[in-house]
């Protein structure tokens, strides 16, 4: 059996909460720790996340050229002094991408960086770290421009590839909602972009056929691995588990791209143990004050308003 549970009815003006500043945040969690290599050992195979987190980038425009990361992250000076805006560049996302990507039977690592001035833009690079006969690394950067958001990454047939969400000829600069699939190929030391694909608009039917599992309340705060709370879309619904009850609630898209708001949730009536229940009370009033839905490195960021207060809800496609 179904009830209404209620939410605030009065709907805040669509946030234009910037899915794409949120590329700081952490990489993966499957890290190799520094120092575990051999010393004086030449490395082989694909570069080690700790390898990455810690290599030189060149071309990074908001940096002004060459950056050497220290655990994925770089602070520049200053460009006025004691001003609070300072260039910075991070590695975003997973550093574990690997694959042969010049060919040679070597893989390559591939990893996102997100680079910025200080101040409202970010701007997205992609670049391959690979080996020389050393062992010593040699890396390869490309850009990908401004607040592009990534769907997927992957490596693919000798490419890297990149699904995004990206800038349409008439987008507003708050709200890009074309769809694109982007490749790069290695040669020698320089990354090549092929012919973009344009392959849609940003729609929620986008989510539609997987199954997403909840993994952070906010950028800085983990979800709890138990209860599970899950996320489908169809037909105009979200629906899944809030962590003990079944629920459903309506999506209806905003004016433009990735504004959307979410009906009241209807749950069932179940009910579980204390710190399960809270789980799901938090969610259901979350997912009650949504205003729009993007992506991050292929997880779903759905952005959340309240009392002037931002936050983006973070899943996981379902394994």
């Amino acid at each position: 059996m179904m009830r209404a549970r209620r939410t605030s009815s009065r709907r805040a003006a669509p946030a234009r909460l910037s899915l794409f500043l949120i590329l700081v945040a952490g990489c993966a969690a499957n890290e190799k720790p520094a120092g575990t290599e051999r010393p004086g050992a030449v490395q082989t195979g694909a570069p080690s996340p700790a390898e990455v987190m810690n290599a030189t980038y060149h071309g990074i425009a908001e940096a002004g050229g060459a950056v050497t990361l220290v655990d994925g992250r770089w602070q520049g000076a200053p460009s006025v002094p004691a001003s609070a805006m300072r260039p910075s560049v991070q590695l975003a996302g997973r550093t574990d991408l690997s694959g042969d990507l010049d060919g040679d039977g070597v893989p390559e690592a591939a990893v996102f960086l997100s680079a910025a001035t200080g101040g409202s833009g970010v701007g997205g690079y992609v670049a391959v770290i690979g080996r020389q006969r050393s062992g010593a690394l040699r890396t390869a950067t490309a850009p990908v421009g401004d607040r592009v958001a990534v769907r997927d990454m992957r490596i693919e047939r000798g490419q890297l590839v990149l699904e995004v969400v990206q800038f349409g000829p008439d987008d507003a600069m708050c709200c890009p909602g074309e769809l694109a699939t982007r490749t790069w190929a290695l040669a020698d030391t320089e990354l090549r972009e092929g012919t973009p694909r344009i392959t849609g608009r940003l729609t929620p039917e986008l989510l539609a056929g997987t199954e997403w599992v909840l993994r952070r309340w906010n950028l800085d705060e983990p979800a709890p691995s138990t209860p599970d709370v899950t996320l489908i879309y169809a037909s105009g619904r979200l629906s899944g588990t809030s962590g003990c009850n079944g629920y459903s609630a309506v999506v209806t898209p905003g004016t433009v791209p990735g504004d959307v708001s979410v009906g009241p949730a209807a749950v069932t009536r179940r009910m579980c143990p204390d710190s399960v229940m809270a789980v799901e009370a938090r969610f259901l009033w979350q997912l009650g004050e949504v205003r729009r839905f993007g992506f991050l490195l292929g997880q779903l960021a759905l952005s959340y308003e309240h009392a002037g207060e931002h936050g983006a809800l973070l899943f996981e496609r379902r394994r």
